[in-house]
């Protein structure tokens, strides 16, 4: 063979591609005669008459709009010279793809097939069937949000719809042509693979005779070169590269650039389209990892979910996941992701009969360091992501690792290393969970492997998501070919994710050289989404505790009433809740109307929840002996103090049962408050305001210490120009506190007194904005509260608070799921650097020695710890994808607090709780009933332990009871409980009975291991 080494080798091979992509369409015929009428959202799959009310087409005419639905009709019957050949029906003139496009659903004789959208657009036909109907189901897509204007302008839609018939050697040289210019594109030139290829290459060119296309002698020149390149190159087997694992995949945002109610058409679409390809291909194989997208294929196409259960059956659909939609990390409760797994896992076992092993979420914006254990204890083995590879500042030294959480648990995690090979260039910090079946993306997936010494293998997911419809046939096509062998390229092979992971798991663990990566996996990059959308942020919260309650408080009435368990209310309410914690709409990165939605959602819950609550709140009360008194009810799991509020008024009880209730006769005391002359004190603190009513002076009495820093002001707003280069809502930029403006405006200050507390209300203006707070001292309550409202409408401004405190320290303790973290406050390294803002729930607390200071919130997840300054990020409004975000009124009370240092911080811990979660009073009448005057549900002997979840079994009637270990030490705890059971058992997250746990006179005593979750199930 004569080798041939030319420069413009690959521009004239990309000529040729052009000639064949048209020689390959041996024939086409249009479709003229199409009718369509303007619709809604349809609901499941029946299809509308056509009557005399559908319009016809035009030849020349487009669809457009926004957020606008069509059905089109036509019927074509196959011309002679079609029949048994291969044919497709082809829809030309498309847009270039991108997330909110139109797409359609296309019904070919009376089937839901395949989709079309920009990568999808052939549909191949039983060419042995000549008359064809055929119904399309469009959607016109939103569009874009304009970034400054909030404008979004609709799409045109394509209509040029064709049968093609299909000339399969063209097809065939197409695509190994195009397979071999690939992997020249990133080969270098003086190389033994450069030359193989390049001559290769040139001898099939050779052979073409493209003078008279179309004609029998182009045709036959065709097959020629196909068959020369297949029984040459192709043939030769260099089988001694790595290996690439090839998955199917269309990751689908549950919403983000659309709402949810387009991603019901998305999974139809893209699941429809997986299946034809899978007719097509035996050997293709898919993976699609959220539960709630197949529930909605089940509602909305059954005969299409059928087909994907038989194909989940036979081993080509893998059904995984983990989650029952990829959620959020950072902002979901513990209890939350719990139910994540629960509801998830379970959807998949009922389903498919599926045992799910891998958590599969790459494109989350950071992982929680609770994640491993509850992982391990939900029977996941696997953990899958790929947006670390993201980071702004430091690049993640493994992509194979054992990932360790807060108790010590680990799992066994994987890092996609996706990314093309470019040529001439090291592989980049960037990967992504989204490729082709091409050569290039085998080759850079492989080369950016950082731990090739554990693993000959890696794993490539390909296809277009967020409805792209996933695999094209080209893919496919490419991959099935490299499968040979080819120079400089990894041979590819279709397989699932967790034969893979299984694979690479023992392979790695064999070795002994599996590395750790402990605590969290902290996202350096999108630290807006901690802040961003502040209503569905406060929603997440308090829906959150208001279901652990209506659960607590229903066993409660049940156990003491009779009263039935509304596990089918409680459960919707969960997946409502399950929902809008997905990775876009809780981080707030979605579209207006996703928002808008998701409130919708959030106030069905509520109503579901506080509906239940006072109901079992007032069958209660009704039934307890109280001689026209106050019924108070404790959610917690010690007997404890705190503040109620009854008509107006804020009383102060002592002692209310754990995870119960106590009746009181409440007294109004004389207040010890003192606001004069500047300063404002109670029996803990003496709070110093300055001229313009910033805390000049945080005094504490008991410890006779300072807690602002010398010179410096405490309770400061704080605005930052927030115009981040990339992500509008995602991002918070290094360098934002590079320009910042103060508000020190007063307009007005008054004090208002409630009895157990007494408040000085401040109103200050900013620009058109107001802002309102009172701050509150009280007589018997530690903390101090600032109860704050704010009217914002100033976007690309974001607004922090700031406590200068007058510690010395290196770590903020920061609460999260199931536990909490050290962060340092210092920027030694640069890991410590870019966590210039990070996720913490209830509190952040710093300490010296025997001192400590915790900030507190009812709602908010964005802070930053500098040296000793303490803030939280209390808005950040930004436009785009959703122009209106954060306008409006905004809610919420922070809370600091001094305590006796880093050992004794479970003051922090309750008072936190108890700022989330209050004491709830309800007035009664006076009665003669059964119910004693106080209850316990569950107590708990130890502060350091937390029970959080009293629910009922997913199956059956029994009483699940969730606690965990707070301050990382071992203990030795004592339930006692309130109810009657027969037997206990230790369970798995699942509720799955493990062994069990000793007890005594309905006591349950057993040791917990630091930050462990353990979850009873108590048998009736």
């Amino acid at each position: 063979m004569k080798l041939y080494i030319d420069d413009s080798i690959s521009n004239h091979t990309l000529l040729i591609l052009e000639y064949l992509e048209r020689l390959r369409i041996a024939d086409s015929k249009r479709i003229t005669d199409i009718r369509y009428i303007e619709c809604g959202y349809k609901n499941g799959n029946e299809k509308p008459q056509v009557d005399d009310t559908w319009k016809q087409i035009t030849s020349d005419e487009c669809l457009s709009g926004k957020d606008e639905h069509f059905w089109l009709y036509f019927k074509f019957t196959l011309p002679e010279d079609f029949v048994g050949e291969d044919v497709y029906l082809k829809l030309c003139s498309r847009n270039d793809w991108d997330t909110v496009c139109d797409q359609h659903i296309i019904y070919v004789n009376n089937e839901q097939i395949k989709t079309f959208d920009p990568n999808h657009t052939e549909i191949k036909l039983n060419s042995s069937v000549r008359e064809f109907e055929v119904y399309v189901y469009i959607y016109s897509g939103l569009g874009v949000v304009d970034y400054f204007t909030g404008n979004k302008d609709g799409f045109l839609i394509g209509l040029d719809f064709q049968i093609v018939k299909i000339n399969k050697d063209a097809e065939n040289l197409y695509y190994n042509l195009k397979i071999l210019e690939d992997i020249l594109q990133y080969t270098k030139k003086d190389t033994k693979e450069y030359i193989q290829i390049s001559s290769a290459i040139k001898e099939a060119k050779s052979l073409l005779d493209l003078r008279q296309p179309y004609s029998d002698e182009c045709y036959n020149s065709i097959k020629k070169a196909a068959e020369f390149l297949e029984n040459g190159i192709f043939a030769s087997r260099n089988l001694y590269q790595p290996k690439i694992a090839c998955v199917g995949h269309t990751h689908i945002d549950i919403a983000w650039l659309w709402t949810v109610q387009q991603t019901r058409e998305k999974a139809q679409r893209s699941f429809a389209t997986v299946i034809e390809l899978m007719k097509q291909y035996p050997e293709y194989k898919f993976s699609s990892s959220q539960p709630i997208l197949y529930e909605m294929v089940k509602e909305e196409a059954p005969s299409l979910y059928e087909e994907i259960k038989a194909r989940v059956k036979e081993g080509r659909w893998e059904a995984e996941g983990g989650m029952w939609l990829e959620a959020d990390c950072n902002l979901t409760s513990g209890e939350s992701l719990v139910r994540q797994i629960l509801v998830g896992k379970r959807f998949f076992k009922q389903e498919f009969d599926v045992e799910s092993e891998v958590l599969w979420l790459p494109d989350v914006f950071g992982y929680s360091p609770a994640l491993p254990q509850i992982l391990k204890k939900s029977g996941i083995n696997y953990f899958v992501t790929s947006k670390l590879g993201w980071n702004d500042t430091n690049k993640m030294p493994y992509d194979i690792f054992s990932w360790k959480g807060l108790d010590g648990s680990e799992v066994f995690t994987y890092m996609l290393t996706c990314q093309p090979k470019v040529f001439d260039e090291r592989p980049k910090r960037y990967t992504c969970y989204v490729a082709l079946g091409e050569a290039k993306f085998l080759k850079g997936t492989w080369d950016r492997m950082q731990q090739k010494e554990l693993t000959d293998e890696v794993l490539l997911t390909y296809g277009f998501g967020d409805g792209g419809g996933g695999a094209r046939k080209e893919d496919i096509e490419q991959l099935k070919r490299l499968q040979n062998g080819l120079p400089n390229c990894p041979i590819p092979h279709f397989d699932t994710t967790r034969n893979f992971l299984r694979r690479v798991k023992s392979k790695t663990e064999s070795t002994g050289k599996l590395p750790i990566w402990s605590g969290e996996l902290y996202l350096e990059f999108h630290r807006g989404t901690y802040t961003s959308q502040a209503q569905i942020k406060r929603s997440n919260r308090k829906g959150e505790f208001a279901l652990i309650n209506s659960e607590w408080l229903s066993i409660l009435s049940n156990v003491l009433t009779g009263k039935s368990y509304p596990k089918l209310e409680l459960n919707q309410a969960w997946k409502k809740m399950l929902l809008n914690q997905f990775h876009d709409i809780l981080p707030g990165s979605a579209i207006e109307e996703a928002n808008i939605v998701a409130m919708k959602d959030y106030a069905e819950v509520f109503s579901t929840v506080d509906l239940l609550t006072k109901d079992n709140i007032n069958s209660l009360v009704s039934e307890i002996e109280t001689d026209n008194e106050v019924v108070v009810f404790n959610p917690h799991s010690i007997d404890i103090d705190g503040a109620v509020f009854v008509d107006g008024k804020c009383y102060h009880v002592e002692n209310v049962p754990a995870k119960g209730y106590k009746t009181y006769t409440l007294k109004e005391t004389e207040s010890k408050i003192i606001y004069q002359n500047s300063k404002f004190e109670n029996d803990y603190y003496i709070l110093t305001f300055d001229e313009n009513y910033e805390l000049s002076s945080i005094f504490d009495k008991y410890r006779n210490r300072e807690l602002v820093a010398e010179g410096q002001r405490a309770n400061r707003f704080r605005t930052y120009e927030d115009l981040p280069i990339k992500n509008d809502a995602w991002d918070i930029d290094a360098d934002f506190r590079d320009k910042y403006w103060d508000i020190l405006l007063v307009e007005n200050v008054t004090v208002k007194d409630e009895g157990e507390r007494k408040g000085v209300e401040i109103t200050r203006k900013y620009l058109s904005c107001t802002l309102k707070q009172t701050i509150w001292l009280y007589n018997k309550t530690k903390r101090i509260d600032f109860d704050t409202e704010i009217d914002w409408d100033v976007p690309h401004v974001l607004l922090k608070v700031l406590f200068p405190l007058d510690l010395n320290t290196d770590k903020a303790i920061c609460d999260v799921q199931f536990g909490n973290i050290e962060r340092n406050t210092h920027k030694n390294t640069s890991w410590d650097t870019a966590r210039f803002e990070f996720c913490a729930h209830k509190y952040v607390d710093i300490c010296e020695g025997g001192f400590g200071i915790a900030l507190m919130n009812d709602c908010k997840y964005g802070y930053a710890v500098d040296k000793n300054e303490l803030s939280l990020t209390l808005i950040k409004c930004s436009t785009y994808p959703d122009f209106n975000a954060d306008k409006g009124k905004h809610v919420f009370t922070y809370s600091i607090m001094s305590h006796d240092g880093y050992m004794d911080r479970e003051d922090v811990i309750w008072e936190s709780y108890l700022l989330n979660n209050p004491l709830q009073a309800k007035k009664s009448c006076k009665n003669q009933i059964d119910l004693p005057k106080e209850y316990s549900l569950i107590s708990c002997s130890q502060k350091n332990v937390v029970v959080e979840t009293i629910k009922q079994t997913e199956d059956g009637n029994n009483v699940v009871v969730r606690l965990f270990e707070t301050m990382n030490k071992q203990t030795e705890v004592c339930l006692d409980v309130g109810f009657d059971f027969t037997d206990v058992y230790f369970a798995d997250l699942l509720e799955r009975e493990e062994s069990k746990a000793p007890f005594k006179d309905k006591k349950v005593a057993f040791k917990l291991k630091p930050f462990e979750i353990v979850t009873l199930v108590f048998k009736k």
